[in-house]
């Protein structure tokens, strides 16, 4: 209620901006320069299209539905910025206005009879939907109240705000969709920062200078890697020539305990090579090996095995001699903590990625539910 008067304010100074001219616009005080209402209405119109026609989201055709997202959007979006204005963004209820959301959906839904379980997730998805504007609505108020500190535009941060959601979602959303590997999706990111370099700094000094710069260093990170890969390959060529593929799939059998057994042996011995190798060895080097006679094991599935490997890699950053964030910590540390303190900090972080893989070990499905449920299998 105490938010009423904010968006009766916001509404009648929308529908003045719909009528003032650019020229009197320019001339506002800097904290007034917004983007323009009509460019708003326009946005908000195509994103009520794009969601209604999205098929995952089973609004296809649902008015009712837009309605309500629009409705309670901009109600919520409001709380969440006020909130996040005042107090901070530690006190945003968003949870609470996402719980309200729902509940007021499934209650229409229940007066005009929409009871079948496809509207299960029509109202599910209304309430992700305004979930997602609460948050970046009162993520939105905080950015303005920094830049109002330092001097910012409220019409450059906006459009800011709107450049780096549309370049995630262009990056996610071939991923999610299937379109493209994480590869080729970080490739579009890369153009884009390109080009938003390009436009910042002037063509020719960002030819001159950043982009000079850029390719030598992704040209000797990438020789790098690829000088590690062929390496790592010609030793899996040996090993394999010589029967080392084998006798490590009759070895991983032969362990007691099954598939058990030999899954937490391989786990184990990744952890021991991470104190002796870089990350991306043990990837080239040893998962080759022990991948394949994991995967012919019964009830290993690859995802799963794969998001234990890489999070009981996670540790080879943490954990000495060759763990890349203790010499980052270590460079920025003052002289009286000392390089055995960082060494004996780190433990705790490191039984939390234990106690990661020990629950993903006994619920697997926290690992393979939501690709399973994306792609199917």
């Amino acid at each position: 209620m105490r938010s009423l008067p904010v968006i009766w304010s916001g509404l009648k100074g929308g529908l003045a901006d719909l009528r003032r001219t650019k020229t009197a616009m320019t001339g506002s005080p800097r904290t007034d320069r917004d983007l323009s209402m009509k460019f708003v209405l326009g946005g908000i119109i195509f994103l009520l299209i794009a969601i209604m026609i999205a098929p995952q989201l089973n609004l296809r055709g649902n008015l009712i539905g837009a309605v309500l997202i629009v409705a309670f959007g901009f109600l919520f979006v409001t709380v969440s910025s006020r909130l996040t204005g005042e107090i901070g963004s530690s006190s945003n209820p968003i949870s609470g206005m996402t719980v309200a959301t729902l509940l007021l959906t499934c209650l229409v839904f229940l007066i005009i009879g929409w009871t079948a379980p496809p509207y299960f997730v029509t109202a599910l998805s209304i309430g992700g939907i305004v979930c997602i504007a609460a948050s970046n609505g009162g993520t939105t108020s905080q950015d303005l109240k920094t830049g109002f500190l330092v001097g910012s535009t409220p019409k450059f941060q906006q459009v800011a705000i709107l450049v780096g959601a549309l370049a995630s979602a262009v990056v996610l959303g071939p991923i999610l969709g299937g379109v493209a590997t994480p590869t080729e999706s970080a490739s579009i990111g890369a153009v884009g920062a390109m080009l938003l370099a390009a436009r910042r700094s002037g063509p020719r000094a960002f030819a001159a200078r950043v982009l000079a710069s850029v390719i030598y260093r992704t040209a000797q990170i990438t020789s790098m890697i690829f000088v590690i890969l062929i390496g790592a390959t010609l030793f899996s060529l040996v090993f394999r020539g010589l029967g080392g593929d084998e006798m490590v799939r009759r070895t991983l059998s032969d362990l007691p305990g099954g598939t058990g057994g030999a899954v937490l042996v391989v786990m184990l011995a990744m952890f021991l090579l991470g104190f002796v190798m870089d990350a991306f060895e043990i990837i080239f080097v040893v998962v080759p090996i022990v991948a394949p006679a994991l995967l012919a094991m019964p009830g290993v599935d690859p995802v799963w095995l794969g998001v234990m490997m890489a999070l009981n890699l996670q540790t080879s950053y943490l954990h000495p001699p060759l763990g890349p964030t203790l010499f980052y910590l270590r460079g920025v540390a003052p002289p009286e903590i000392t390089t055995a303190d960082i060494y004996i900090g780190v433990v705790p972080f490191v039984l939390i990625q234990f106690l990661a893989l020990l629950v993903l070990w006994f619920a697997p499905g926290l690992a393979t539910w939501l690709p399973h449920a994306l792609y199917g299998g």
